[in-house]
C-alpha cells in the first residue's frame, strides 16, 4: 500500500477489516457491528475519519450514537475541503454548513486535522489489521502526522467495489470508469442491463455529462423498470427496440438531505446533470436544460448573532423565475421531501413570493413555505395536475384555430421586437378572460383539490362550505338574522 495515497486496494490485497468505505446501508450496518463489538478492546487507539464533506458528520454522529467518545474520533480534513466524487456530482461545501459543525465538533471535543492527504498505514501480520495510519502535508509545519488507528473510514474517494470489478472482468462485461452503457442501459452483453451511478455511456454516444451519478438515482431505476417492461414480449408483438443514439432524460432534482451534528437539519437541491453542462441546445437551437443564469435570495442565517432562530434558506431562481436549487439550514425539523416539490415552480405560482418580499410581507422563507396554502404542492398528483394544464393551454383555441400555448410562446419571443412595445401589455390577460380558459382551469383545481380532499382539509372547497352551512343552518343554537326596516 506504500504510495497508493488515493487507496486503491488489490485483489491480492485484500482491504483490511478495519477499513471502511461506506456506500450502502448494509456497509454501515457492517460497520456498527465492528464497532460495538470491539469497542471494549479499543483502549487508546483512535477512530480516523479521512474526507470531507457531509458524509463525514453523518458518520461521527452515528459513532457518538452508537457509544464512541468524542475524544476517540479524529477527523482528517483534505486539502481546501473538497472532496474529488462530491464535487465532481457537482456539490461543494459551502461556510453555512462547515461553521456550525466546526463549532459543534470543537465543542464536543472531536479533534480535527486539516489539509491532510492519506501517506501510508501499517498493518498487524497476525490480524491483518490496520494499527498505524501516517498522513502528510506539503504546507502545514508538522508535515508528517500518524495515530494508532482502531478504525478507518475512508470518505475521500468513492469507487466501485473491487469484488464487483473483478466479477465483471470474469463475467467480460466492459468497464471503463464505470460499466458501459449504450442509450438503452444495455451493456455489452445484450443478456444483461445496468443503470446508476456505477455506470457510463459509451464514448461514442458523446454523453459523459448524462451519466447516471449526475442524476437521482429513484429516477433513473423507475426509467430502467420502464424500459424493460415495454422490452418484455418484443418478439411477439411487444415495443421493439430503437437505436436512437440519444440517452434518457431525467428531470428530477438532484437532492441531498441529512440531519447533522447539533440538532441541526440540512439540505441542498440543484438541478439535474453534471454541473457545467446545466445548459446546452438541441439541433433547433432550443435550450432543453436549466439555464445557468440563476438570481439567489438569501433569508436568515446560521449566525446566532446575525438570526437568533438560526433558520438559513437560499432560493436560486433562473431567467424565467423558477426555483432551481435551493439550501436550507435549520435547527427547526423541516420535511425535505415537501420542500422538493419546489423544483421548476415559478414565483409567482408560490403566493407571489418575490412580491412577498420586496414589500416586506415576507421575511422568513421557512414561514412562508410551511403556511398551508403549499399543501398542494408536495401531493403526488401535482404533477399529473401541471400536466393537465399544459394539454388544456396547447389544445385551447382562441380565434382563427390559433392555440394559446402558441401565441404566449410568440408574443414571448418578440418581446425585444420594437414594434411589440405598441402592444397592449394586458392582451395575454384579456385573452386569458375572453377565451373561458379561466373557468375551465378554476373547475380543472376544484376537481383536484376535491379527488385530494383528505391530503389537503386546509382548502375550503364548494362541498365543504356547503355542508358547513347546511350544519349551520339545522343547528338548535342558529338563529337567523332578521333585517327590520
Amino acid at each position: 500500500m506504500q504510495g497508493e495515497t488515493n487507496l486503491v486496494f488489490k485483489k491480492e490485497t485484500p482491504k483490511p477489516k478495519n477499513v471502511f468505505t461506506v456506500n450502502t446501508e448494509v456497509e454501515g450496518e457492517i460497520a456498527l457491528k465492528f464497532i460495538k463489538n470491539y469497542i471494549p478492546f479499543m483502549k487508546r487507539k483512535k477512530i480516523l475519519i479521512f474526507g470531507a464533506g457531509l458524509r463525514c458528520f453523518a458518520c461521527i454522529k452515528s459513532l457518538l450514537l452508537a457509544g464512541v467518545t468524542a475524544n476517540r474520533i479524529v477527523i482528517i480534513d483534505t486539502p481546501n475541503f473538497e472532496v474529488e466524487w462530491e464535487a465532481k456530482a457537482g456539490y461543494n461545501m459551502t461556510n453555512t454548513v462547515r461553521i456550525p459543525m466546526e463549532q459543534e465538533l470543537k465543542r464536543l471535543g472531536v479533534y480535527w486535522v486539516q489539509n491532510y492527504e492519506f501517506s501510508d498505514w501499517e498493518t498487524c501480520p497476525i490480524s491483518g489489521l490496520v494499527k498505524r495510519s501516517y498522513f502528510s502535508s506539503p504546507t502545514e509545519k508538522e508535515s508528517k502526522i500518524s495515530f494508532s488507528t482502531f478504525a478507518f473510514f475512508c470518505f475521500r474517494h468513492r469507487r466501485v467495489n473491487d469484488d464487483l470489478v473483478s466479477a465483471l472482468a470474469e463475467s467480460y462485461i466492459l468497464f471503463q470508469d464505470g460499466i458501459i452503457i449504450d442509450e438503452n442501459f444495455k451493456t455489452n452483453d445484450p443478456n444483461i442491463y445496468a443503470a446508476g451511478p456505477a455506470t457510463t455511456y459509451k464514448r461514442i454516444l458523446l454523453a459523459s455529462h448524462h451519466d447516471h451519478m449526475y442524476y437521482q438515482s429513484e429516477e433513473v431505476g423507475h426509467k430502467l423498470a420502464e424500459f424493460l417492461i415495454s422490452r418484455v414480449g418484443s418478439e411477439g408483438g411487444g415495443v421493439a427496440e430503437i437505436q436512437t443514439l440519444e440517452v434518457f432524460k431525467f428531470k428530477r432534482p438532484f437532492v441531498r438531505a441529512i440531519e447533522l451534528l447539533g440538532g441541526w437539519h440540512y439540505m441542498v437541491m440543484r438541478s439535474p446533470g453534471a454541473p457545467h453542462h446545466t445548459r446546452w441546445l438541441d439541433s433547433n437551437g432550443k435550450c432543453e436544460e436549466t439555464c445557468e443564469c440563476t438570481t439567489e435570495i438569501v433569508t436568515g442565517s446560521v449566525d446566532p448573532k446575525e438570526d437568533p432562530h438560526q433558520k438559513y434558506f437560499k432560493v436560486q431562481l433562473d431567467d424565467q423565475s423558477r426555483i432551481v436549487g435551493i439550501e436550507c439550514m435549520s435547527k427547526r425539523p423541516f420535511s425535505a421531501s415537501n420542500f422538493t416539490g419546489l423544483y421548476g415552480q415559478h414565483e409567482v405560482l408560490l403566493n407571489k413570493m418575490m412580491e412577498r418580499l420586496e414589500k416586506g410581507e415576507t421575511k422568513d422563507l421557512y414561514d412562508h413555505f410551511c403556511q398551508p396554502w403549499f399543501g398542494a404542492f408536495c401531493v403526488d398528483q401535482w404533477e399529473t395536475f401541471l400536466l393537465e394544464l399544459q394539454e388544456l393551454y396547447r389544445t385551447q383555441d382562441i380565434e382563427d384555430g390559433h392555440k394559446i400555448a402558441d401565441f404566449i410562446r410568440d408574443y414571448v419571443a418578440n418581446l425585444d421586437n420594437p414594434e411589440s412595445i405598441q402592444v397592449d401589455p394586458n392582451i395575454i390577460r384579456n385573452i386569458w378572460d375572453s377565451s373561458g380558459l379561466k373557468q375551465e382551469v378554476e373547475l380543472k383545481f376544484l376537481a383536484f383539490l376535491k379527488f385530494n380532499k383528505l391530503a389537503l382539509p386546509m382548502y375550503a372547497r364548494n362541498d365543504y362550505v356547503e355542508d358547513l352551512l347546511e350544519e349551520r343552518s339545522s343547528s338548535t343554537l342558529y338563529y337567523p338574522k332578521v333585517v327590520k326596516y
